[in-house]
C-alpha cells in the first residue's frame, strides 16, 4: 500500500484496488478492525473515481456484504448488497443470471434481521433468475 501511496504514477485506481486487496486479506487473517477500515478507504477512494468500473465495484461491495454478514452485522450488510446490486443492475439490467447469488446473500442479511417476507421475495426472484440455493 505505500508502495501505491508514494507512487506519482499508479493512480486512484491503483490506490483503491490496494485497498480492496488489502481488505479482503486482512478479513481473510481474521483482522476484522483493520478489514473494516480499509474497506471504508476502498471505498471512498473507489467512488470518487469516474472510470472505476461498475462491475468490479459491485463485486467488491458484495465481497464488503459478506464480510459484514459473517460478523452478523446484517444491516451493514444489506447496506453493502443493495449497493452492489443497484450498480451491478445498472449494468446488466434486472433480468441478468449472474444477479442471482447478490439476491441470494441480501435475501440472507434481511433473514438476519428477522425480514422473512422480504427475504422470500428477493429469494423468489433469485430462483426465477437461475439462483441454486
Amino acid at each position: 500500500l505505500a508502495a501505491v501511496e508514494a507512487c506519482p504514477d499508479c493512480g486512484a485506481i491503483a490506490l483503491a484496488t490496494a485497498l480492496f486487496n488489502l481488505a479482503s486479506i486482512s478479513a481473510t487473517l481474521g483482522k476484522a478492525d483493520e478489514a473494516q477500515g480499509l474497506y471504508g478507504r476502498a471505498l471512498t477512494a473507489a467512488e470518487k473515481i469516474p472510470d472505476f468500473d461498475e462491475l468490479e465495484l459491485s463485486e467488491r461491495l458484495a465481497e464488503l456484504g459478506q464480510f459484514q454478514l459473517a460478523r452478523g452485522r446484517y444491516i451493514e450488510a444489506e447496506t453493502a448488497y443493495n449497493k452492489a446490486l443497484n450498480r451491478r443492475e445498472k449494468v446488466l439490467g434486472p433480468a441478468d443470471p449472474s444477479l442471482a447469488p447478490l439476491l441470494e446473500d441480501l435475501a440472507a442479511a434481511l433473514q438476519g434481521q428477522k425480514k422473512e417476507s422480504s427475504a422470500q421475495v428477493l429469494q423468489q426472484r433469485a430462483r426465477s433468475l437461475g439462483g441454486q440455493r
